[in-house]
C-alpha cells in the first residue's frame, strides 16, 4: 500500500508541465515517445526512495503492518468482511423486520443474488429433443411433409359457436306508505242504572256488622194502600230552540325568507386563486301555508370533481333535506326542498370539496321560523223559542 502512494506522488511530480503554445501532431507524438525511453524512465525509478515518500505520501512509514491485521486475529480485516456478509444474509432470508423501504429493497438485491444459481434454468432442449429431430427431418425433405399440406389437408372444418346471451342487471325500489293511525287502549265499563250493586260476599269476617243497601221500605200488613190521585190535563206543545255559529278562521304566518350567507372560497392549496371553486349566496325561505321550505344555494365551480354538500336539519336536529350539487366549469344556483311543519330555528350545512388533500371547507348557517297557525275561534247564538212553554210545565 505506501509503495502504491509512492508511486503515485512521484508521478504527480515528475509530470510534464505543458505550455500554453499550440503543437503539432508530430511534435506530440515525438515529446510522448522521448518521456517514455529509458533515460527518462530510470529518472523516475531513482526518484522513488524513502526521503520522497515521506515527504509526498501522508502515514508514510517504513514500517510494515502486522500480519495479524490481514490474516488473522480480533481485527482481522477480511474476517469482519466475510461476518458482516453472512450475518446480512441470513437476516434477509428469513425477512427483514425492518419497515424503511431503502432496508426493504436492499434486502431484495441480497435474496436476488443467493438465489441466481439455484434458481438457473436448465437446458431443457437437446440435441435429441423431438422438437430438433422434427425440424432437421423437415428441413431435409421440406417439399415431402410442408408442401403435401397444400390442397391435401382436410381435417380443418369450420365450426360455428354461439356466444352468451348479454346479462343484463335491473333493480327497483319500492315502499310502502306509512299513515298514523289510532285506537282506543284501556276497558269500557257501562254502569246499569236499575241494577242494586252489591259489595263481594267475604267468606271470614272479624266483627258482625249489618248494612243496608237502597231505600228501606217499611210496609203494614194492616194498612189499606191506595194510589194518590192526581188528575193532569197533558197536551203537547210544539217550539223551536234554534242556534247560529260564526267561525273566525285562524291567522296563517306570512312568507317568510332569509339570506344566510355570501361567498366563500374552498382552499386549493397550490392552485391559483382564479381556479378555486366557491359558494356565491345561501337564502332560505318557508311556506307556513304549505308547509314546506327551500335552501337556494348559488356556486361556481372550476373542476369536475369539485362539489358541494347542503344538508338541512330542522328544530329537532333532525335531517330533513340533502343534495350534492357539481358541475364542470358551471355557475348556477340548486334548490333543497325540505317540509317545514315546526316552528323554531333550522339550520343549514354546507360542505365543500375541491378534489385534493385539504382541499374541503364547511360552512354553517342558522334562521328562525314561524309555522304556527293561529286556531279558527267559534260564536254561538241561541234562539230559544222554547222559554214560554218551560214557564208554564208543572213544577
Amino acid at each position: 500500500m505506501h509503495i502504491q502512494r509512492l508511486l503515485l506522488s512521484l508521478a504527480m511530480a515528475v509530470s510534464t508541465v505543458v505550455g500554453a503554445q499550440t503543437m503539432s501532431t508530430m511534435d506530440a507524438f515525438n515529446a510522448g515517445k522521448l518521456s517514455g525511453d529509458q533515460s527518462h524512465t530510470q529518472g523516475m525509478f531513482n526518484n522513488i526512495n524513502t526521503t520522497s515518500g515521506t515527504n509526498n505520501v501522508s502515514g508514510f512509514s517504513t514500517t510494515p503492518p502486522s500480519q495479524s491485521s490481514y490474516w488473522g486475529g480480533q481485527n482481522t480485516i477480511l474476517n469482519n468482511l466475510y461476518t458482516g456478509g453472512s450475518g446480512k444474509i441470513a437476516e434477509c432470508q428469513g425477512g427483514t423486520s425492518s419497515t424503511n423501504l431503502a432496508d426493504q429493497q436492499h434486502c431484495q438485491a441480497v435474496n436476488a443474488i443467493m438465489s441466481t444459481n439455484a434458481n438457473m434454468p436448465s437446458n431443457l432442449i437437446t440435441n435429441s429433443d423431438p422438437l430438433v429431430l422434427q425440424g432437421k427431418v423437415v428441413t431435409a425433405n421440406p417439399e415431402s411433409i410442408a408442401g403435401a399440406i397444400d390442397g391435401n389437408y382436410s381435417n380443418c372444418t369450420t365450426s360455428t359457436k354461439p356466444s352468451n346471451p348479454d346479462f343484463t342487471m335491473q333493480t327497483c325500489d319500492d315502499w310502502s306508505k306509512n299513515e298514523a293511525q289510532s285506537c282506543t287502549m284501556g276497558q269500557e265499563v257501562t254502569v246499569d242504572p236499575d241494577f242494586i250493586y252489591r259489595c263481594s260476599e267475604t267468606l271470614s269476617t272479624i266483627n258482625n256488622g249489618t248494612c243496608s243497601y237502597g231505600a228501606v221500605v217499611q210496609v203494614s200488613t194492616s194498612y189499606n194502600y191506595q194510589c194518590t190521585k192526581s188528575p193532569y190535563e197533558e197536551k203537547i206543545y210544539n217550539c223551536n230552540r234554534t242556534s247560529s255559529i260564526t267561525v273566525a278562521p285562524g291567522t296563517t304566518p306570512a312568507y317568510q325568507a332569509y339570506s344566510l350567507g355570501g361567498r366563500w372560497d374552498i382552499p386549493y392549496g397550490r392552485l391559483p386563486n382564479e381556479n378555486r371553486s366557491y359558494a356565491i349566496s345561501t337564502t332560505m325561505s318557508i311556506n307556513p301555508s304549505t308547509y314546506s321550505g327551500s335552501v337556494a344555494f348559488a356556486y361556481r365551480t372550476y373542476f369536475c370533481h369539485s362539489y358541494f354538500d347542503v344538508y338541512v336539519y330542522d328544530p329537532s336536529g333532525a335531517q330533513i333535506g340533502y343534495k350534492r350539487f357539481t358541475g364542470c366549469d358551471t355557475t348556477t344556483t340548486g334548490y333543497v326542498n325540505f317540509p317545514a311543519t315546526t316552528s323554531g330555528t333550522y339550520r343549514v350545512h354546507e360542505v365543500a370539496f375541491g378534489g385534493c388533500t385539504g382541499c374541503d371547507a364547511t360552512k354553517t348557517y342558522y334562521a328562525t321560523f314561524d309555522v304556527a297557525v293561529t286556531p279558527p275561534t267559534y260564536a254561538v247564538t241561541w234562539a230559544d223559542g222554547c222559554a214560554t212553554l218551560e214557564s208554564r210545565a208543572a213544577p
